[in-house]
């Protein structure tokens, strides 16, 4: 059951569930600005090109490279700029630790075969492109 209890934030009287409330909506808000995971997976192994085969690359790969994308996002809300001395800082590894399970989770969802809009082959948005886990384990989005 969750807590009613009263607490003082900035002179007014707000229950923690409120304070809850309110944080989760913050943390749970999709902002334009950022990309889904099954957009920055379409943008990184479809080739335009080359619409048979695609671009493809390794599960490591993708998630490596998406996680930098939204931790650099993260840095420009900041207004800061990621160097390659704050991104060996621990609170930067901590982050990067974080967005990298998150965008792990989101992959794993985007490349399974489930019927909600979190997967590729499921989603409605991409239903003229398949998503494909190569024989040598590498993942290329081609046209149907």
């Amino acid at each position: 059951m969750a807590t009613t209890k009263k607490v003082n934030n900035k002179n007014n009287e707000v229950s923690i569930l409120d304070m809850a409330m309110n944080a989760t909506k913050d943390n749970i808000t999709t902002t334009r600005r950022k990309k889904s995971i099954l957009d920055m997976l379409f943008s990184r192994i479809y080739d335009e090109s080359n619409p048979k085969v695609g671009n493809p690359m390794k599960k490591t790969d993708l998630i490596g490279r998406m996680s930098l994308e939204r931790l650099e996002l993260e840095f420009e809300d900041l207004d800061e700029k990621l160097t390659p001395e704050a991104f060996q800082t621990d609170e930067t590894q901590k982050l990067f630790a974080s967005i990298n399970k998150t965008v792990k989770n989101g992959f794993e969802t985007a490349v399974c075969n489930g019927s909600t809009q979190a997967s590729f082959n499921s989603n409605k948005r991409y239903k003229d492109y398949e998503l494909m886990k190569l024989e040598d384990g590498t993942y290329t989005i081609v046209n149907k």
